[in-house]
């Protein structure tokens, strides 16, 4: 049986020789790893056929959000949403804030829910649609109402 000393010798010469290892792991890495990796980032944003692609990935991942949601007639124009999400792709490559696309009629609101269409569609910067959230805004909801009082 060991004594604590021993136990106690061991235990830092382990830390000791690990530390070591990972000062070499750390010392392989290149100095920049986060820069460059922020560089390829900012690269990828500003290639056109990235963009093109990410806008079509986009509009897909909303598809299938929306279909889940069975908010999606089938009488919708599935060209015009993915240009619309296209659109807003591009707005972030040129612009580099990030921009959401947002349902003015949220598609699971408490007081209305809306339908995945382009009409309902729209492209605002991330932090205003982020801040919106899944609520419904009062000037859309007074304009809504007026449109169902003439109807």
């Amino acid at each position: 049986m060991q004594s604590k000393r021993e136990k106690l010798d061991y235990q830092n010469k382990y830390n000791r020789e690990l530390r070591a290892q990972l000062r070499e792991l750390r010392d392989e890495l290149p100095q920049n790893a986060h820069a460059s990796a922020l560089a390829k980032a900012r690269r990828k944003a500003l290639d056109p056929e990235y963009v093109m692609l990410r806008g079509r990935d986009n509009a897909k991942k909303a598809r299938r959000k929306a279909r889940k949601l069975c908010a999606t007639p089938p009488w919708i124009d599935h060209a015009a949403i993915a240009r619309i999400y296209k659109k807003s792709s591009q707005l972030t490559a040129q612009n580099g804030i990030q921009y959401h696309v947002d349902h003015i009629v949220p598609l699971q609101g408490d007081e209305v829910s809306g339908l995945h269409v382009h009409t309902n569609l729209r492209i605002v910067p991330a932090h205003i649609n982020n801040k919106k959230g899944n609520r419904f805004n009062k000037q859309i909801k007074a304009y809504v109402l007026r449109l169902m009082a003439r109807a």
